[in-house]
């Protein structure tokens, strides 16, 4: 881990203060490197496949959900939150989710982003059979594909700022040296470099959310989930995460995040209306 006077002293600081554009080795080899590990992963995952599902060009579907329901009983009674949701994402695509509050968004959002596991019906994630695996194997196909923004932020309370960032780089295995290199550079990115030593209880709620946004992206996952990610930002600080969103999503990265905002849908390429649990739109 970087020192308090390490992380200024980055080589993109050196460069910035000498008029040069950066040149980081380890940076740009690491970039390199977990972008090959997420083809590889891909590339495992999809093949072989006991029920393949393909878009019109002969890809796997990152996401195919069948007949996703999913109720809360109450007593002889059941109130549902999800209903029959058929709903098909190709890699590349940039969807948002909206509706009114109580329509179902976040409870999606979280079946997608294999936390919930009390539905039923049939979800596949690049072929692989969600529905069917136990936790232990949903956790590794999270963690290796995915990055998620919550809306409460979710940061690990007894973590710093720096260990929060490199949290999702050690779930793939990246060395020490380029993780450094990686936090630091992302620190950088964010311009919270200084709140690196701080815990997420020093932090404010815009600057949680930054944080939050940071981990998601930092370990350049196949699929971003965003609950709200602009909520508790101001309007400047928004605009700024989701055009990275759309830059990710224009190298390559799939993205659904739940929004209220018609400003922020209008970045994605698809919109998915919900209303009372229901797919109304998509």
């Amino acid at each position: 881990m970087c020192s308090r006077e390490q992380c200024p002293e980055t080589p993109r600081e050196k460069c910035r203060r000498a008029g040069r554009k950066p040149k980081t080795r380890l940076l740009n080899e690491a970039r390199k490197r977990t972008r090959l590990n997420r083809k590889v992963l891909i590339g495992r995952l999809a093949h072989p496949a006991p029920a393949r599902r393909y878009n019109g060009r002969g890809q796997p579907r990152m996401i195919s959900l069948r007949g996703v329901e999913k109720f809360y009983q109450h007593g002889p009674s059941q109130t549902f939150v999800l209903r029959r949701i058929n709903l098909e994402i190709r890699p590349g695509e940039f969807v948002s989710i909206m509706g009114p509050s109580g329509a179902g968004k976040s409870t999606l959002l979280h079946i997608l982003g294999m936390h919930d596991m009390a539905w039923a019906g049939e979800y596949f994630f690049l072929d692989q059979p969600v529905h069917k695996l136990d936790k232990k194997r949903r956790g590794e196909i999270y963690k290796q594909n995915i990055g998620f923004v919550f809306q409460s932020y979710h940061l690990i309370d007894s973590l710093t700022v720096y260990e929060n960032l490199d949290l999702p780089l050690s779930y793939r295995n990246v060395k020490k040296s380029e993780r450094e290199a990686i936090v630091c550079d992302t620190l950088d990115r964010f311009q919270i470099v200084g709140k690196k030593d701080l815990f997420p209880n020093q932090l404010s709620g815009g600057q949680q959310q930054l944080v939050a946004v940071a981990r998601a992206v930092i370990a350049n996952p196949a699929l971003i989930l965003a609950d709200e990610p602009t909520g508790n930002l101001h309007s400047g600080q928004g605009r700024e995460i989701m055009e990275l969103f759309k830059k990710l999503n224009s190298e390559g990265t799939t993205i659904v995040q739940v929004t209220h905002s018609e400003v922020n849908a209008a970045y994605g390429n698809r919109i998915v209306k919900l209303a009372d649990g229901w797919i109304v739109d998509h």
